[in-house]
């Protein structure tokens, strides 16, 4: 767990006085699991990537668009490459 939490920090780099960045795992569809989560730490924010989300995956099916429409809370989704 501590050398993931560390790779995470690397990833994420500083981002900036009071926000508070969480990381785990967990077994399960990856929209959902992310919605539990957000709903069990009462996120204010769920950051997403696009990274997959092509031809009709933009529109239908994808994580970050199931993320977008069941979150209990804000999301950003990010442009990925």
């Amino acid at each position: 767990q501590q050398l993931v939490n560390q790779a995470a920090v690397g990833q994420v780099g500083d981002v900036g006085d009071g926000v508070e960045v969480t990381y785990s795992g967990a077994v399960g569809k990856p929209a959902d699991v992310l919605i539990q989560e957000a709903e069990r730490l009462d996120a204010s924010l769920i950051v997403a990537g696009n990274r997959r989300m092509q031809g009709l995956g933009q529109l239908l099916g994808s994580v970050a668009n199931s993320v977008a429409h069941g979150a209990p809370c804000d999301v950003h989704i990010v442009k990925t490459t």
